[in-house]
């Protein structure tokens, strides 16, 4: 765990969670009317500083710890940006994964449910609540975004209940407008939110721009007040808010500034983006074969799609409103079949990263990870007899991503344990867990290759060498690369695969010995890859260094990103999924090894600008920063091993 400047005492608070009592509630223990349905007693505990507590419970120390260190830098940022501080005390509670945060009871008291939060919204008055994900950098978009909300609610509309009350009835701001600027605030514009702005720009789901709702209205929200920053400046924004809550209204914020009504900004900020998506459109494509479903479900997320060994069946995930199914397609039928359901569509924050799902190597046995009742379950679903075989996963938190050995043995999990997401094998029949990777860095996407001599996974780790303690500091990065772990050596040294220091690699899979298929945003769409790796001498001393590198080169070149992909060694088919035209697409076809696109893509707009920014941030970031002791200044001059450097 990186070092954390502890500011202020650090005391501990116990409170009981069991029978009717509450969980928190501004920070004393109560009774309620009502709770939700709560599978675990938790004991929070807290770290004050100056201006913000941390509250945490079991196993949740080292998160609220990381926590309080970004609250420390970025509260002073964000209230610079707006040119405003928070005038009270924020109260961070840190749920070790999203399903302990939909237990939650804050807020929840009878006859006054609509301050409940029950896995609806983050806020209550100064109180931000927080989840881990297993995504470090989702984690802190989490902790800018509640600073940004609690900042901008205060500043609109007051800081008390009555204030906001009273100002709310005044002032009626459109939903993009605030989620956009929350939005805007706290995720810098990426490749994700590319990908959706270009579709509902291209596709004429943004042109009624007021009337948009959840995701499009942040969206489209976020998009436009990033043409306003590009086109005035990030600073013109705190007076377009001072306008608005002055005449209580948003339309004559853009007015009084800008000098122009929003519906003329909405046209030319559709006409901006449409300019700068023209190319990408005319040059790049998408699959023309193999689509699975004719005309998937637009009211349904598709997620985590998998081809059987024997290339027969091809699962995959639905997640509409919270209730997640798994289906099995049968390519000989072309009919799917619906294995596994759970969850009840409710406005809710929903949460995506379950289940996941891993065939057996004998193409019988589809197995899968959920999380119910406030535990990690291990599901087998056998083809043959229809019947799901169930078992507890103890020791994780969560499990973002898991495969079979070809030996179907032991399982490879990228699993959360303490706040941290690592790589672990675990062995089925002993039940047993091997650690693979233990520091800070995210390790996603495990996969066993070579014939289990190896493990192939992505990790935003800056060394490519393991530390089991005393991990370095500023060993992560801003993006994800591809690496490979000695399984059958247990050697420390991973082995680098892809190139670039600020493009993000993901989902890699190896088709054949030493060569691999990924997903990388290296042009400014997400698009497959191929590359092959090799080494070279690098050094001789007392022995021999070797340098590991990769020949690649795109097998895509699509307008909108894959989210999702898998192949079949034994079929030579390769399965994705793509959104376009607001839908979620799956295809299954053949894959392909030709250089059709050359040795790279055409990059969008945007890229080089987003490469240039993460450069900046990046060293900015990592400049290491050297204390002067006093001891060393003597007579004006600085002195370091007697040596007189310069005039101070």
């Amino acid at each position: 765990m990186r070092s954390i400047v502890r500011i202020g005492l650090l005391l501990f608070l116990t409170l009981s969670s069991t029978g009717l009592f509450a969980q928190f509630y501004n920070g004393m223990q109560m009774n309620f009317g009502k709770n939700r349905v709560q599978y675990n007693n938790r004991y929070w505990k807290y770290y004050r500083f100056d201006r913000f507590d941390v509250y945490s419970y079991e196993n949740g120390t080292d998160l609220s710890l990381y926590v309080a260190d970004f609250v420390e830098k970025e509260l002073a940022l964000i209230e610079r940006f707006f040119d405003y501080d928070i005038e009270r005390r924020m109260i961070f509670l840190t749920y070790n994964k999203h399903s302990d945060f939909r237990q939650s009871n804050i807020g929840l008291v009878s006859e006054a449910e609509e301050y409940n939060i029950g896995g609806t919204t983050k806020i209550i008055q100064n109180k931000v609540f927080l989840y881990f994900d297993g995504d470090h950098m989702n984690f802190e978009r989490q902790i800018r975004a509640a600073i940004a909300q609690v900042l901008l609610t205060e500043m609109m509309y007051g800081k008390g209940v009555k204030d906001n009350m009273r100002s709310s009835t005044m002032i009626n701001l459109p939903e993009w407008y605030l989620e956009g600027l929350i939005s805007f605030v706290s995720n810098p514009w990426n490749y994700e939110l590319e990908n959706r702005v270009k579709d509902g720009i291209v596709s004429g789901k943004y042109r009624k721009f007021v009337n948009l709702q959840d995701d499009d209205a942040r969206y489209a929200g976020h998009s436009f007040w990033k043409y306003v920053a590009d086109l005035y400046g990030v600073s013109i924004i705190p007076q377009i808010l001072y306008i608005t809550k002055i005449n209580k209204n948003a339309e004559s914020g853009f007015q009084y500034v800008l000098g122009s009504k929003l519906k003329k900004l909405s046209i030319d900020w559709s006409s901006y983006y449409l300019g700068m998506y023209a190319a990408t459109e005319e040059n790049a494509g998408l699959p023309d074969q193999g689509k699975i479903l004719e005309k998937p479900n637009k009211r349904r997320v598709y997620q985590n799609i998998k081809i059987s060994p024997d290339g027969r069946m091809v699962a995959y995930v639905t997640n509409q409103k919270g209730q997640y199914k798994i289906w099995i397609h049968d390519e000989a039928t072309d009919k799917q079949k619906r294995i596994y359901k759970r969850g009840a569509k409710l406005d809710q924050i929903h949460d995506y990263s379950f289940p996941e799902l891993a065939w057996h190597p004998t193409s019988e046995i589809l197995g899968f990870v959920t999380e119910e009742k406030g535990e990690l379950k291990f599901h087998i679903y056998n083809l043959e007899t229809r019947q799901i075989n169930t078992r507890n996963l103890l020791n994780f938190e969560k499990v973002l991503d898991l495969s079979f050995s070809p030996d179907a043995r032991k399982l490879v999990f990228s699993a959360v344990v303490d706040g941290q997401t690592d790589i672990w094998v675990f062995d089925i029949v002993s039940s047993t867990n091997d650690q693979i990777t233990n520091d800070l860095a995210d390790d996603f996407n495990p996969k066993f290759i070579n014939n289990m001599d190896n493990i192939s996974f992505v990790s935003n780790r800056r060394r490519d060498t393991l530390f089991m303690e005393n991990d370095p500091e500023n060993n992560t990065t801003t993006a994800f690369a591809v690496y490979v772990y000695d399984y059958a050596g247990r050697s420390p040294a991973l082995q680098k695969i892809s190139e670039g220091n600020y493009i993000n690699h993901t989902q890699p899979l190896s088709p054949r010995h030493n060569e691999f298929f990924y997903l990388s945003d290296k042009n400014g769409i997400v698009n497959r890859y191929y590359a092959q790796y090799d080494s070279t001498i690098s050094l001789v001393d007392t022995t021999i260094h070797y340098r590991y590198f990769a020949n690649s080169f795109p097998l895509s070149n699509y307008k909108r990103n894959i989210l999702s992909h898998d192949i079949n060694n034994e079929t030579k088919e390769i399965a994705e999924i793509v959104y376009n035209d607001r839908r979620y697409h799956m295809y299954k076809y053949p894959m392909e090894f030709e250089k059709r696109f050359g040795d790279q893509l055409e990059s969008t707009v945007y890229q080089d600008r987003h490469v240039s920014r993460l450069t900046a941030e990046d060293s900015i970031h990592h400049v290491e920063k050297k204390v002067i002791s006093m001891k060393d200044i003597a007579d004006n001059l600085l002195v370091h091993k007697g040596d007189t450097i310069a005039g101070v």
